[in-house]
């Protein structure tokens, strides 16, 4: 809730994301994760997740997503060939300069891109081209004063949250988890320790 859910729904949020709006996430992590279920909180037609890593790609299919494989096609492409604009609302989740790049291609002239994924280093924003779109950007990791709301959506069954914690371990094994965490990105997605 403190982390994944709210840093996700600050991504839809800053997305300005409007009914009948097409979305498209870049990042089906954690946060990703917690955007695509906060997208679909505002009304979208439709939501379309791309990543490369098949068991996020099945989470983020769970939760009511197209999914696009990003080592497969191009979703710059893929996804105006859907629209025939672009998407109105890109997310990028991951941090990382290349799909923050096509997030920038994926949507149409006027369309928002919203950013919450942590980036290494700094990044070079192509305002050159942009200037003639009209792309608006939004970043940031969260609001806690949105906590109560997102609880409401928890306590109400609108959002359920629970397919996101893959395993659980006890807290005397948190450092085999962690390694599990961050080496073997596909057979994990969110990992609970519990005393």
């Amino acid at each position: 809730m403190g982390d994944v859910f709210s840093t996700g729904f600050h991504a839809a949020y800053e997305g300005h994301i409007k009914a009948g709006d097409t979305v498209i996430l870049y990042g089906c992590g954690p946060i990703g994760l917690g955007a695509l279920i906060s997208a679909w909180q505002f009304g979208p037609r439709q939501v379309v997740a791309v990543d490369m890593l098949p068991n996020r790609l099945e989470l983020a299919a769970h939760y009511g997503a197209t999914v696009l494989d990003g080592s497969k096609v191009n979703a710059p492409e893929t996804i105006r060939e859907m629209t025939g604009e672009g998407a109105d609302v890109a997310i990028e989740a991951i941090g990382n300069p290349q799909t923050f790049l096509q997030a920038l291609q994926s949507v149409r002239r006027g369309g928002t891109v919203s950013v919450v994924g942590i980036f290494p280093g700094p990044v070079e924003i192509p305002l050159h081209q942009l200037a003639y779109y009209g792309v608006k950007i939004g970043m940031g990791l969260g609001n806690i004063s949105r906590m109560t709301q997102l609880m409401g959506l928890v306590e109400t069954g609108r959002v359920d949250l629970a397919p996101m914690a893959t395993q659980v371990f006890a807290l005397e094994k948190a450092l085999e988890a962690y390694d599990l965490f961050e080496y073997h990105k596909d057979q994990c997605l969110k990992i609970l320790l519990k005393p």
